[in-house]
């Protein structure tokens, strides 16, 4: 019987070392994946800082392209009144050139009849 107590208790001492190893061994990869995990927290620090600066940049991009395109409407706009303004200039002047070319017309007619009437000629139809 102490044979078979020796034998149950080197068995058991046996299970307690490699449950002692496999204990070990979980400590160590614990270890590694604390050191990996501190990594990439790193690695996550960085590239938020990267983020926040392209975001920075970015940014700083739309704004000028929305200045840039607030510029270009205030421009169109400016466009477009100056070439109605200069259509309407130009409508008054033609209108004014209308009126003179018809003032003349009238002013040649009475003159033609008045000739007519002093050379005793008969009106045109």
């Amino acid at each position: 019987m102490a044979d078979s107590n020796t034998d149950l208790l080197n068995q058991i001492l046996e299970k307690l070392d490699e449950q002692g190893k496999d204990i070990k061994t979980l400590k160590d990869t614990q270890q590694e994946q604390g050191t990996e995990i501190a990594g990439l927290r790193t690695e996550i620090a960085s590239m938020d800082t990267k983020i926040t600066a392209i975001r920075t940049e970015h940014g700083a991009k739309l704004n000028d392209l929305e200045l840039k395109i607030e510029i270009i409407n205030t421009n169109q706009q400016r466009a477009e009144k100056q070439a109605h303004k200069d259509h309407m200039e130009l409508m008054a002047h033609l209108i004014d050139a209308a009126d003179q070319s018809n003032d003349a017309v009238h002013a040649l007619e009475k003159r033609v009849d008045r000739i007519e009437k002093h050379l005793d000629l008969p009106p045109v139809k």
